[in-house]
């Protein structure tokens, strides 16, 4: 017993500078959990998180690890590689996930809703390494693909849908 308490205090003392950070494990347990849409079964799955202790375990391993690698690092290796997140404006509701992939590119996905129905999407694959992108533009009329690099907009193209 002992030894599990100086290895506790061990931590948190290693652990002081990294204590606050994004704790993105989290917030990817919270978001799954908001992602419920009935009220009463997202209720219920917030107290199965916190009996279970999914909450618990996931701030304890952002708290603990996440946290103090991305203090140490400048890094967090949960947040590295993929985002998610919505904006809303009037009845327009957008819906953006970045990731990156290990080939130096970055993909955005961007879906447009007006309500429940979905408007239009625009992914963009931007190249790190050599400073290209695409943008594939597509909505219920026409698909269009639009080609630039670091000197700007090189071509545009009107794809059959």
């Amino acid at each position: 017993m002992k030894r599990f308490i100086a290895f506790l205090l061990l931590i948190c003392l290693t652990n002081v500078y990294g204590c606050f950070g994004k704790f993105n494990l989290t917030r990817k347990v919270y978001d799954i959990n908001s992602k419920v849409s009935d009220k009463f079964l997202r209720s219920a799955v917030t107290w199965a998180f916190i009996i279970i202790p999914v909450y618990g375990i996931s701030a304890l391993l952002d708290f603990v690890l996440f946290n103090t690698i991305e203090f140490w690092t400048g890094k967090n290796p949960i947040a590295e590689k993929e985002k998610e997140f919505f904006y809303a404006y009037k009845d327009d509701l957008f819906y953006i996930k970045a990731k990156k992939t290990k080939n130096d590119e970055v993909v955005y996905k961007i879906r447009h809703y007006r309500g429940d129905v979905l408007c239009d999407t625009l992914e963009i694959n931007w190249n790190l390494a050599d400073g290209t992108s695409k943008g594939l533009f597509k909505n219920n009329k026409e698909t269009v693909l639009y080609m630039a690099d670091q000197d700007g907009l090189k071509k545009e193209e009107h794809l059959i849908n």
